[in-house]
């Protein structure tokens, strides 16, 4: 896999709410915002991007929020994609990444922290 960054989490999973619900949740569950205030102890989610297209298929909707991370010393961002093109649950793609490289290729836990995040917004709604 070279050239490919091995600190990316890739987590799929499939809700019963629509992608519109789905993405309100989120937001609501993580308090996002677009112009945080922040508090020197705790640093907000911000929610970076939020674009929908509907199509005759279904309607997608992706977010891409971040959270700053002291333990990696830098944003950790995760990109939200939920879809419904089936016209049947709703799948949810998340991904993570870092913006910027203080500790190169050290995670210290940060992507699954925000995948887990997400994951806690839409717990009741998952589909086994």
């Amino acid at each position: 896999m070279e050239g490919r960054d091995q600190r990316a989490m890739v987590k799929d999973l499939v809700v019963t709410l629509s992608p519109e619900e789905a993405a309100s949740a989120i937001i609501e569950a993580l308090g996002a915002r677009k112009n945080p205030e922040y508090d020197l102890l705790e640093r907000p989610v911000i929610l970076v991007d939020n674009y929908r297209i509907d199509c005759p298929s279904g309607t997608v909707v992706t977010l891409m929020l971040a959270k700053w991370f002291a333990r990696t010393g830098d944003y950790v961002n995760v990109v939200v994609v939920l879809s419904n093109l089936t016209r049947g649950n709703t799948t949810v793609h998340l991904c993570t990444d870092r913006f910027r490289r203080w500790l190169r290729d050290v995670d210290l836990g940060a992507g699954k922290s925000m995948i887990g995040l997400v994951e806690k917004a839409l717990e009741s709604h998952k589909v086994d």
